[in-house]
Protein backbone atom coordinates (compact mmCIF):
# COMPACT_ATOMS: atom_id res chain seq x y z
CA UNK A 1 0.00 0.00 0.00
CA UNK A 2 1.52 3.45 -1.03
CA UNK A 3 1.39 5.35 1.68
CA UNK A 4 0.37 9.39 1.31
CA UNK A 5 2.88 11.95 1.03
CA UNK A 6 3.04 14.55 4.01
CA UNK A 7 2.30 16.97 1.37
CA UNK A 8 -0.78 15.60 0.59
CA UNK A 9 -2.14 14.76 3.77
CA UNK A 10 -1.69 18.61 4.73
CA UNK A 11 -3.66 19.41 2.07
CA UNK A 12 -6.37 16.85 3.13
CA UNK A 13 -6.48 18.05 6.81
CA UNK A 14 -6.89 21.38 5.60
CA UNK A 15 -9.30 21.03 3.05
CA UNK A 16 -12.00 20.57 5.44
CA UNK A 17 -11.69 24.76 5.21
CA UNK A 18 -12.90 25.31 1.91
CA UNK A 19 -15.87 27.22 1.40
CA UNK A 20 -15.67 28.14 4.86
CA UNK A 21 -15.72 32.32 6.19
CA UNK A 22 -12.75 33.16 7.86
CA UNK A 23 -14.33 35.66 10.85
CA UNK A 24 -12.52 35.93 13.75
CA UNK A 25 -8.73 35.62 15.00
CA UNK A 26 -7.57 35.57 18.64
CA UNK A 27 -4.17 34.72 19.90
CA UNK A 28 -2.22 33.44 23.31
CA UNK A 29 1.09 34.35 23.51
CA UNK A 30 2.80 32.46 20.43
CA UNK A 31 -0.72 30.89 18.51
CA UNK A 32 -2.83 32.60 16.23
CA UNK A 33 -6.22 30.81 16.24
CA UNK A 34 -8.32 31.49 13.02
CA UNK A 35 -12.25 30.98 13.48
CA UNK A 36 -13.69 29.24 10.32
CA UNK A 37 -17.14 28.35 9.36
CA UNK A 38 -20.55 28.68 11.58
CA UNK A 39 -20.03 30.62 14.92
CA UNK A 40 -21.14 28.52 17.84
CA UNK A 41 -21.46 30.02 21.16
CA UNK A 42 -19.30 28.19 23.54
CA UNK A 43 -18.12 28.38 27.69
CA UNK A 44 -14.51 29.98 28.19
CA UNK A 45 -12.22 28.30 31.08
CA UNK A 46 -13.14 31.52 33.07
CA UNK A 47 -16.66 30.62 32.41
CA UNK A 48 -17.83 33.78 30.33
CA UNK A 49 -19.68 33.01 26.74
CA UNK A 50 -17.79 33.36 23.76
CA UNK A 51 -18.07 32.64 19.80
CA UNK A 52 -15.97 29.83 18.51
CA UNK A 53 -16.02 28.86 14.49
CA UNK A 54 -17.00 25.27 13.27
CA UNK A 55 -13.57 25.21 12.79
CA UNK A 56 -10.19 26.85 14.49
CA UNK A 57 -6.62 26.60 12.84
CA UNK A 58 -4.19 27.26 15.46
CA UNK A 59 -0.67 28.27 14.00
CA UNK A 60 2.52 28.61 16.76
CA UNK A 61 5.13 28.82 13.90
CA UNK A 62 6.19 32.06 11.29
CA UNK A 63 3.19 33.18 9.34
CA UNK A 64 1.11 35.98 7.34
CA UNK A 65 -1.66 37.48 5.07
CA UNK A 66 -0.97 38.87 2.26
CA UNK A 67 -2.97 40.50 0.02
CA UNK A 68 -3.01 41.55 -3.58
CA UNK A 69 0.23 44.43 -2.90
CA UNK A 70 1.39 44.27 0.29
CA UNK A 71 1.68 42.06 3.28
CA UNK A 72 -1.57 42.91 5.32
CA UNK A 73 -0.31 41.51 8.41
CA UNK A 74 2.21 38.88 10.31
CA UNK A 75 2.98 36.65 12.90
CA UNK A 76 5.70 39.24 14.01
CA UNK A 77 3.56 42.21 14.38
CA UNK A 78 2.70 40.93 17.77
CA UNK A 79 5.72 42.48 18.87
CA UNK A 80 5.26 45.94 18.11
CA UNK A 81 2.40 48.07 19.86
CA UNK A 82 -0.72 48.70 18.65
CA UNK A 83 -0.22 52.62 18.54
CA UNK A 84 3.14 53.26 16.69
CA UNK A 85 3.65 56.62 18.96
CA UNK A 86 3.11 54.47 22.07
CA UNK A 87 6.09 53.80 24.77
CA UNK A 88 7.78 50.64 22.94
CA UNK A 89 8.82 50.05 27.03
CA UNK A 90 5.29 49.44 27.90
CA UNK A 91 3.97 46.78 25.24
CA UNK A 92 2.64 43.96 26.90
CA UNK A 93 3.41 40.68 25.39
CA UNK A 94 0.07 39.51 25.59
CA UNK A 95 -1.77 42.91 25.49
CA UNK A 96 -3.18 44.34 22.27
CA UNK A 97 -0.81 44.48 19.75
CA UNK A 98 -0.39 45.87 15.61
CA UNK A 99 -1.16 41.96 15.35
CA UNK A 100 -4.47 41.95 16.84
CA UNK A 101 -4.92 45.32 15.14
CA UNK A 102 -4.34 44.89 11.43
CA UNK A 103 -6.21 41.44 11.94
CA UNK A 104 -8.98 43.27 13.28
CA UNK A 105 -9.18 45.55 10.41
CA UNK A 106 -8.29 43.48 7.76
CA UNK A 107 -11.41 41.18 9.31
CA UNK A 108 -13.88 44.41 9.09
CA UNK A 109 -12.83 45.47 6.11
CA UNK A 110 -14.13 42.36 4.61
CA UNK A 111 -17.56 41.70 7.61
CA UNK A 112 -19.77 42.40 4.58
CA UNK A 113 -18.74 38.95 2.98
CA UNK A 114 -16.49 37.58 5.01
CA UNK A 115 -13.42 35.87 3.38
CA UNK A 116 -13.44 32.13 2.48
CA UNK A 117 -10.76 29.52 1.64
CA UNK A 118 -10.96 29.10 -2.24
CA UNK A 119 -8.43 26.54 -2.56
CA UNK A 120 -5.27 24.86 -0.30
CA UNK A 121 -1.80 24.37 -0.67
CA UNK A 122 1.15 22.36 0.89
CA UNK A 123 4.45 22.51 -0.16
CA UNK A 124 7.66 20.06 0.89
CA UNK A 125 8.50 21.91 3.95
CA UNK A 126 5.73 21.54 5.58
CA UNK A 127 4.89 25.12 4.15
CA UNK A 128 0.90 25.77 3.89
CA UNK A 129 -1.32 28.46 1.83
CA UNK A 130 -4.88 29.33 1.86
CA UNK A 131 -6.20 31.45 -1.04
CA UNK A 132 -9.33 33.38 -0.02
CA UNK A 133 -11.89 34.89 -1.97
CA UNK A 134 -10.69 38.45 -1.20
CA UNK A 135 -7.30 37.87 -3.46
CA UNK A 136 -5.43 37.20 0.25
CA UNK A 137 -3.71 34.57 0.90
CA UNK A 138 -2.73 33.18 4.41
CA UNK A 139 1.19 31.61 4.40
CA UNK A 140 2.32 29.43 7.44
CA UNK A 141 5.85 29.60 6.66
CA UNK A 142 8.05 26.45 8.20
CA UNK A 143 10.83 28.54 10.24
CA UNK A 144 14.18 27.34 10.28
CA UNK A 145 13.97 26.61 14.36
CA UNK A 146 11.73 23.89 13.23
CA UNK A 147 12.71 20.83 12.16
CA UNK A 148 10.16 19.21 9.52
CA UNK A 149 11.17 15.76 10.25
CA UNK A 150 9.18 15.87 13.59
CA UNK A 151 6.67 18.40 12.25
CA UNK A 152 7.20 20.94 15.43
CA UNK A 153 6.01 23.91 13.73
CA UNK A 154 2.35 23.13 15.56
CA UNK A 155 -0.13 23.97 13.32
CA UNK A 156 -3.17 21.64 14.02
CA UNK A 157 -6.64 22.57 12.88
CA UNK A 158 -9.74 21.53 14.62
CA UNK A 159 -13.18 20.98 14.45
CA UNK A 160 -14.65 22.78 17.14
CA UNK A 161 -17.80 21.38 17.15
CA UNK A 162 -16.68 18.09 18.15
CA UNK A 163 -13.26 18.83 19.50
CA UNK A 164 -11.06 16.73 16.96
CA UNK A 165 -7.84 17.11 15.87
CA UNK A 166 -8.08 17.04 11.56
CA UNK A 167 -4.05 17.54 11.43
CA UNK A 168 -1.69 18.26 14.06
CA UNK A 169 2.50 17.28 14.42
CA UNK A 170 1.18 14.48 17.04
CA UNK A 171 -1.36 12.60 14.85
CA UNK A 172 0.01 13.42 11.16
Amino acid sequence: MIQPTLRSRIVHALSALIGLPLWGATRAPDTEMFQFGERQGRLSRTGTQVDVGEYALHIQCPWHIVGPNRIVVGSEDRNYPEDESANWKDLDSDGPSRCEAKIGSWLNEHAAAPPRVERVEADDLVGSRFFWSVVSCLRRVLPIRCKASTLSDGACCHQQKASHTLWSPATG
